[in-house]
């Protein structure tokens, strides 16, 4: 009770004094309009007195209780000193202005008064660097409660989290992750990032809370925010280690920058697989768990390049094992990756083969004696655009088993719509073997009796297995652009594999028709002027086009398959002809030459 009577007590007096330093202040911005010109440090000095009364203002009592109230009070002592020294200076300024007819006045201060004050100045900015330190005790504090009432697997609403299914809870010993027990903390984890105001100091917080026996641990890490065009992230791009180490030696930079968006070092020099320079920056402390404003670390950053690198297998391995073997947080690198739905780019593994079973030895001792729908499941997230029929069999154990194409994903979506994207991005990216790779697969899957009308919704969008493809055949809109915007060649193409995989064209043709009459399959697609990027990311609106399928016909063969679409390219056509077929209008009283 006394102790708690202390805090509360020293708390209080810190408010009263924090009072004397806001009231300090105002007298200052008010004696400021006096001054015409000053030294450029005692202005630095003013502006950072200003700016840090919108932290005091906002400290109270209860949030003083997290920090180190004496320590807080000495340096606020300090800061009262050095003000009430400042202000008297200018006052004597102003006192000899009094009666003048001029409303300000000049200031001059002798060169020892300006190297005072240049020792003042750093005190406030160690004052600032407390006050930060308490601003990030009081997020911490505010954050507390809601991360305590957060539930583990992480359901919506009030709903209670669904039960593991039985399949799941019946794994042996021997199919266990080699690093169990760390498992168990990242399910069981939160990591929160948050930036501090400008007006306090540009850095960046990432919080990292564990549940354990004991209650909950916190983690911080901080790093600086640099401008784009730092040095130190040039250096890092072009991996120039010799400059990094001239500014590292030189106290220019430090392996804890980063620009706006949180992207470290460490990510620029994994996005341009510079294997010296990572190694480099890892030996010097760079933190491989660091997040960006995408909560992407750094192996995700190497992971969305990582189609560059499928002629580079040697080099792809030494980065995605270096990064994993310094990284402490991860335990499931692929689950890190992604291993949820999500229709992102750069979402999910990318890597070659070779890569994706060193991630599932470095987790798992025995993968392929996994619950199938557990393989299932990590095979679905597989990231379409760079997946390869290697990537799919290895994610599935090594190969793929006939019951694997009755399962289904959380929105109903089948291994047959996972093989269809993948056929639809390799047509869109126009490679060689764009069907022949897929085709065994296809055949399998149809062999062991996929449907390929089976419908799935993902948040109230059915798709079928052909509507899949075209999503992934549309994505790169160079390949559609190519064919004039003509949709025939790339179905008769789908209708064709399937026939092949012995589906009969008519019964299939006669249900897809009616879906695509139910559902009117639109998609959206960027016409606008060439660029280099294809995927169109960041591109204008108005650029973009919706085409629309109203109407599929078919026949047994598929030469027989058309698609009706609804072209808006078209439309701006007629409008076009009709503009130059109209006669010309002649008013009254005018002739034409």
């Amino acid at each position: 009770m006394a102790e708690a009577f202390g805090v509360a007590a020293g708390a209080f007096s810190v408010i009263a004094l924090l009072e004397q330093i806001i009231k300090s202040i105002e007298k200052l911005r008010s004696l400021r309009r006096f001054i015409k010109t000053i030294p450029h440090e005692l202005q630095g000095l003013i502006d950072d007195i200003e700016l840090v009364q919108g932290v005091l203002k906002t400290t109270t009592p209860d949030m003083l209780q997290v920090a180190d109230i004496p320590s807080i009070e000495r340096r606020l002592n300090t800061f009262q000193t050095d003000l009430e020294t400042l202000i008297s200076n200018i006052q004597k300024y102003q006192q000899s202005a009094t009666g003048r007819r001029m409303g300000a006045i000049k200031l001059f201060i002798k060169k020892e008064e300006i190297l005072a004050q240049r020792r003042n100045l750093e005190n406030i900015r160690n004052t600032l660097g407390s006050l930060q330190w308490t601003y990030c005790c009081i997020t911490l504090r505010e954050l507390g409660p809601i991360i305590r009432t957060q539930k583990l697997h992480g359901g919506k609403g009030d709903t209670d989290p669904c039960e593991e299914p039985a399949e799941n809870r019946q794994i042996s010993s021997r199919h266990k992750s080699k690093n169990a027990e760390s498992q168990v903390i990242k399910k069981n984890s939160w990591e929160l990032r948050f930036r501090t105001p400008l007006f306090v100091i540009d850095k960046i917080w990432s919080l990292q809370a564990k549940r354990c026996y004991a209650g909950w641990t916190f983690n911080i890490r901080t790093h600086n925010v640099v401008p784009d065009d730092a040095p130190i992230l040039d250096a890092c791009w072009n991996g120039d280690i010799e400059e990094m180490q001239r500014l590292f030696s030189a106290g220019l930079a430090s392996v804890y920058d980063c620009d706006d968006g949180g992207w470290g070092l460490l990510h620029r020099a994994a996005f341009r697989h510079h294997l010296k320079t990572c190694q480099f920056l890892l030996e010097n402390g760079a933190d491989p768990d660091h997040v960006n404003s995408y909560n992407h670390r750094p192996i995700n950053n190497l992971n969305h390049r990582a189609p560059d690198l499928i002629e580079r297998i040697p080099l792809a391995i030494e980065l995605y094992r270096l990064l994993m073997n310094a990284s402490v947080d991860s335990v499931d690198p692929v689950e890190d990756l992604g291993i949820q739905y999500h229709e992102y780019w750069f979402h999910g593994f990318r890597g070659p083969p070779e890569v994706l079973v060193i991630m599932q030895q470095y987790t798992f001792a025995d993968y392929a004696s996994l619950p199938l729908q557990t393989r299932f499941n990590r095979t679905m997230a597989l990231n379409s655009f760079c997946a390869t029929p290697s990537t799919v069999e290895i994610s599935m154990g090594g190969s793929i088993e006939p019951n694997s194409y009755r399962l289904e994903d959380e929105f109903g979506r089948t291994l047959l719509h996972k093989l269809a994207e993948c056929m639809g991005s390799d047509m869109s990216s126009e490679r060689k073997d764009a069907t022949h790779k897929w085709r065994p697969l296809l055949r399998d899957a149809i062999a062991a009796s996929a449907d390929p009308n089976k419908m799935a919704a993902i948040d109230d969008y059915v798709l079928t297995p052909l509507d899949s493809f075209y999503k992934y055949f549309v994505w790169n809109w160079k390949a559609i652009r190519r064919a004039r915007y003509d949709f025939n060649p790339a179905l008769r193409i789908w209708a064709f594999e399937l026939k092949s995989a012995g589906v009969d064209l008519e019964v299939y043709g006669a249900k897809e028709s009616a879906f695509v009459e139910g559902f009117w399959l639109s998609y959206r697609i960027y016409v606008g002027p060439l660029r280099y990027w294809s995927t169109g990311i960041g591109y204008k609106e108005e650029d973009f086009f919706l085409f629309s399928f109203w109407k599929l016909t078919y026949g047994p063969e598929p030469e027989d398959w058309t698609i009706w679409v609804i072209n808006p390219i078209d439309e701006l056509v007629g409008e076009f002809w009709e503009m130059i077929e109209r006669e010309e209008e002649v008013m009254p009283g005018t002739w034409v030459d």
